[in-house]
């Protein structure tokens, strides 16, 4: 058994979420060409599903938190998404 559950950014969402690859990408895609869309939750949210089709889910409980759920509203800008963060 190991207590290195949070070694990194990825493997501490991946011990939360289960399989964490694709909240990793959308980590990079917010930290790279998204650092200047991404001020607020509300802007990340618009520029997420305008830019790659990806409908964030806000928490019923928290307007900062977010679902693990995903909605795909446009498939064509989601794969151009896949193409450029998927690993």
């Amino acid at each position: 058994m190991t207590n290195n559950l949070y070694l990194d950014h990825k493997q501490r969402l991946d011990t939360v979420l289960g399989d964490a690859d694709f909240w990793h990408a959308m980590q990079q895609c917010r930290d790279g060409e998204g650092r200047e869309h991404c001020q607020t939750s509300l802007l990340m949210h618009q520029w997420f599903r305008d830019t790659y089709g990806i409908e964030l889910q806000f928490s019923d409980h928290d307007m900062d938190k977010l679902k693990p759920e995903v909605v795909i509203v446009d498939e064509p800008k989601y794969l151009m998404f896949l193409l450029k963060y998927a690993q």
